[in-house]
């Protein structure tokens, strides 16, 4: 007779008399499986504790140590980057922009962002010829690069974001203007060939709350510019993009006028409709 036993396994009552010493309940044990299970995890224990450690793994495996070190060496320039890059770029930004103006320009704050290539700065002032007060201010300027413009050989913005540009405007004599020693720098020799279009493609530019003041000293008037916004969902003049529409708009208020107004373009094609 055998009966189930949770905890100890079958047990059996004996048919015949047995020789030597019998349980108090007349029952004997039936070989139990619990032993070789045991082993096998004593076993498997000892060959976990036998697996070489970490620094082991890696010595043996070069591939392995190879992609820890391009990961740890990518790790590094990104703070290198995100720690070292923003006060070099506001000093080097600062010299470069001065010299393309010959004006005084002053960046208040740069922020990089390695990993995402990402570039913000705050606070940039241009300041006029006579270094009294500021030609043009801007409060935030965000760019995001694309990866492609590697592949492109041409910059790709996925974003231009311009906050709060402020733009101080004057005309001196008929003609003549506080912005004349700019614009001579900017000009080039007239040629019978023109220049290429440069390429470039510029995703969402927004231009938030702009403002443009005019004085006119030729007729004692000054025009008042506000509320400037601009929205570009795309431009570009790349080969593969020219047959992308593109959906200005424009809104702005003009001594105290609003207007407000929306179009639909095609620029930079061989026809220009």
């Amino acid at each position: 007779l055998c009966v189930a036993n949770r905890w100890q396994g079958p047990l059996c009552q004996p048919s015949s008399p047995v020789v030597g010493p019998v349980p108090p309940t007349g029952l004997s044990y039936l070989p139990s499986v619990a032993p070789v299970h045991s082993r096998n995890l004593v076993q498997s224990l000892h060959l976990h504790m036998q697996e070489p450690p970490l620094s082991s793994r890696l010595i043996a495996w070069p591939w392995l140590r190879r992609a820890v070190w391009v990961l740890l060496g990518v790790l590094l320039l990104w703070l290198l980057g995100w720690l070292a890059l923003p006060p070099l770029l506001r000093s080097q930004g600062e010299k470069w922009a001065g010299a393309a103006l010959g004006r005084t320009v002053h960046i208040g704050r740069v922020e990089f962002a390695p990993w995402a290539l990402q570039l913000t700065l705050h606070d940039v002032a241009v300041a006029k010829a006579q270094g009294e007060g500021a030609q043009l201010t801007v409060r935030r300027l965000y760019v995001d690069v694309d990866a492609s413009s590697l592949l492109r050989l041409a910059p790709v913005l996925d974003a231009l974001e311009v906050d709060q540009p402020t733009l101080h405007l004057e005309q001196t004599a008929p003609g003549h203007y506080d912005v004349d020693d700019i614009l001579a720098r900017w000009a080039v020799d007239a040629s019978p060939q023109p220049a290429p279009l440069p390429r470039f493609a510029l995703y969402n530019v927004v231009l938030r709350d702009g403002a443009v003041d005019f004085v006119d000293h030729t007729v004692q008037r000054t025009h008042v510019l506000r509320a400037l916004q601009l929205h570009l969902p795309f431009l570009s003049s790349l080969a593969s993009k020219r047959e992308i529409k593109v959906e200005p708009r424009l809104a702005f208020e003009l001594n105290g006028s609003r207007f407000d107004s929306s179009a639909q373009s095609t620029p930079f094609l061989s026809s220009h409709h």
